[in-house]
């Protein structure tokens, strides 16, 4: 079930013992640590994400990555409108595709092509090799991108976190985490971290598979974004 952050707040003042008139945490302070506890979680789950396209160009390597990127998960290159031209980019490290193209930085014909590979250059930048050729850069050519999206931050007391709603109460304990962090009691935070972590892994597995599941079948047989060939966090 879906949790406000009002509800939120509310949760974690009875575990404190606490009341909204006598707290040592204002509705401020902890709406900062519950938007932190949903950036967290967001990596830590690798949700929510998003799937987008980019027009690929003839001769041009690199693309701009969406304004809210965390983590690339998965990408794909090819044509939706021809049956079949749709394919899997490998997302790999700089590092892997130096060892596996050694010249991949060079400008000539002999690198262009189909692209095969894609990397994280930098915090706003992507990059495919081969460089798409004059038949892969025409109109109609997309690279797809599969990826993890910062959420906004909730801000008013209806607004419920832009994660999957299982994971919504849970978030209660890694607020408790920090509000224990600030109150010095190192124990009992401690103790919230790993209550958090434990909850966390015990529904991760299953909402994963649903929703990599959901996500197969809004493409349709063709093109599984649940199928994991490689992910990369993006350079700080």
């Amino acid at each position: 079930m879906a949790v406000t952050l009002q509800q939120l707040r509310a949760r974690v003042r009875t575990k404190l013992r606490e009341t909204a008139d006598d707290t040592h945490f204002t509705d401020d302070v902890l709406n900062s640590y519950i938007n932190e506890s949903i950036e967290f979680t967001a990596v830590f789950i690798e949700f929510p994400r998003d799937l987008v396209r980019i027009a690929a160009e003839e001769d041009t390597p690199n693309y701009t990555l969406p304004a809210d990127n965390m983590i690339v998960k998965t990408a794909y290159f090819g044509n939706p409108s021809v049956s079949g031209d749709v394919k899997p980019l490998e997302v790999l490290t700089e590092e892997t595709l130096a060892q596996l193209v050694p010249n991949w930085l060079d400008e000539t014909i002999s690198s262009q092509g189909r692209p095969l590979y894609l990397i994280v250059l930098d915090k706003n930048t992507i990059s495919v090799y081969p460089r798409p050729n004059s038949a892969e850069g025409v109109s109609g050519k997309w690279i797809f991108l599969n990826y993890v999206y910062d959420p906004d931050p909730i801000t008013q007391n209806s607004q419920t976190p832009d994660l999957p709603p299982v994971y919504h109460s849970i978030l209660q304990f890694y607020v408790l985490h920090l509000c224990y962090l600030t109150l010095a009691n190192g124990d009992m935070s401690t103790r919230m971290f790993n209550e958090y972590m434990g909850k966390v892994k015990l529904i991760k597995p299953a909402t994963t598979k649903e929703t990599a599941q959901a996500m197969f079948f809004a493409w349709g047989s063709d093109i599984n974004v649940g199928e994991r060939l490689g992910e990369y966090i993006i350079p700080q």
